[in-house]
């Protein structure tokens, strides 16, 4: 079983104006796992996301990270948000530097790393998210999916553990999705753990390990996505779609076709139509 990075017990927390966010959640992100947290808007789940990041202090509850409990002191929150970064919804609520590179930049400098360290952090961050070419030009020139990977880009720098990202799809076509999900795969890869806040059911479905389903402040249930993506009255409570691919493969098995075990539930849409065409040469073995 993965070891927990980071997990939250009982966590409560109301917002001035008398809104309940969190009413008791329970959640455990594992080491190395994709983790998507979904629900309706209002939720809870940015709420969650600032907590996990030590931006908001619970009214009560815990929280525990690498499985000692978080203090909220001046030296705790330092650790803390090392090791814990998280991107906001928008962009532009992130971004301030002149340039994508400073921009980049100011994390580790107020880490006091030296001249040397800092460019060596921005260039490996840059890299990862492809934006090299795009260095040395104002944000605010860029593209909005730019935009985004320079803000996550800012938080690569930190070299955290793990990596929170709010609505990280929203505003983004398909090809700027399919960009950013490119680059939280190459982070994956140096070993930082991922968890998004989304109510993109079919982003949890393709990209996700596991889900968290959050229902008025509370985590309803978690486990595997493909598992929690195809139960009726999970969605439902949730007031969530059915993913397209879930659908589709229902559709399918009325005529006929037949589902190779669990393993084999593709997540996304091309992920199924690549299995078709697989079925298809496979009954036809002559075939180009």
């Amino acid at each position: 079983m993965t070891a927990p990075l980071i997990e939250a017990r009982n966590l409560a927390y109301g917002y001035p104006d008398g809104v309940v966010a969190l009413a008791g959640l329970d959640i455990t992100i594992p080491q190395g796992r994709r983790l998507a947290i979904l629900g309706p808007n209002g939720s809870g789940k940015t709420t969650l996301l600032l907590h996990l990041a030590g931006l908001l202090r619970p009214d009560s509850g815990t929280l525990s990270l690498a499985g000692r409990p978080v203090g909220y002191g001046r030296a705790d929150m330092k650790h803390w948000r090392q090791r814990v970064q998280m991107v906001l919804q928008e962009p532009d609520d992130q971004l301030f530097a002149a340039s994508v590179a400073e921009d980049v930049s100011f994390g580790p400098i107020n880490l006091g790393l030296d001249q040397p360290a800092v460019s060596a952090r921005v260039d490996d961050a840059l890299a990862a998210l492809d934006l090299a070419a795009v260095a040395n030009r104002p944000p605010h020139l860029l593209s909005y999916g730019q935009r985004k990977r320079v803000v996550i880009a800012g938080a690569v720098a930190m070299q955290p553990d793990l990596l929170l990202l709010d609505e990280p799809s929203a505003g983004l076509d398909g090809d700027g999705v399919s960009q950013l999900l490119a680059a939280l795969a190459r982070l994956q890869e140096t070993g930082t753990t991922i968890a998004i806040a989304t109510h993109d059911v079919d982003l949890a479905h393709g990209w996700a390990d596991d889900v968290g389903v959050i229902v008025a402040g509370r985590v309803m249930r978690q486990g595997p996505a493909r598992q929690l993506l195809a139960d009726a009255d999970v969605l439902a409570a949730a007031r969530l779609r059915t993913p397209s691919v879930v659908r589709m493969l229902r559709a399918l098995t009325l005529t006929g076709w037949e589902l190779r075990g669990e393993d084999g539930i593709p997540g996304t849409i091309e992920g199924l139509a690549a299995g078709l065409e697989r079925r298809a040469c496979d009954r036809r073995p002559d075939s180009p």
